[in-house]
């Protein structure tokens, strides 16, 4: 919400202090009212990409704050450590810098997170216990939220059994009552 011109690319030039107060605390509010999963921004925080950021991501997120959710990237996030922030030489190291300041998912596709990241890995380059702790976030979640019960599917339940049948008159008056009732 502070970057140059709202942008969600642009740096955002605060002050430790501001950032405490100001900035922060909508999102500690959020983690203690439940959420459990964090995105990243896009952006640098004086100097530094969020994505790249273990001071916030590792050490105020979850050592000061006590989350034990993930940390999803916000979109190519990750392969912006190398083409905008330049602060990775390569795909590879830009998985290592996100990985290692706690970044667990890459959304929405694998980029930074694959072949590369896997030679680094191989070679003893990047730690595999570091992905290894995100993969445990990971399927942690996934076991909290019955993705991997046996009986679990993508399909809605309402879809499971029979179509459901939202656009009738009654839906479409609602409809219409919300949208003229919504209008500024």
């Amino acid at each position: 919400s502070s970057s140059r011109a709202g942008r969600n690319f642009a740096p955002v030039s605060v002050g430790h202090r501001e950032l405490a107060d100001v900035l922060l605390p909508p999102f500690e509010m959020a983690l203690r009212d439940g959420a459990r999963s964090v995105m990243n921004a896009y952006n640098d925080i004086d100097g530094v990409p969020v994505a790249a950021d273990k001071t916030l991501l590792t050490g105020l997120l979850r050592d000061s704050w006590g989350f034990t959710g993930t940390v999803v990237s916000d979109y190519y996030a990750i392969g912006f450590l190398e083409s905008l922030h330049h602060v990775a030489p390569n795909l590879g190291g830009a998985a290592a810098l996100a990985l290692e300041a706690g970044v667990d998912v890459e959304l929405p596709n694998v980029n930074a997170y694959g072949g590369e990241l896997v030679s680094l890995v191989a070679s003893g380059e990047v730690d595999a216990l570091v992905v290894e702790r995100a993969v445990k976030r990971v399927l942690t979640q996934k076991c909290e939220l019955g993705l991997l019960d046996p009986d679990w599917s993508p399909e809605p339940p309402v879809l499971q059994h029979e179509a459901a049948f939202l656009d009738g008159g009654a839906e479409r008056d609602m409809a219409r009552k919300l949208a003229e009732r919504s209008i500024v």
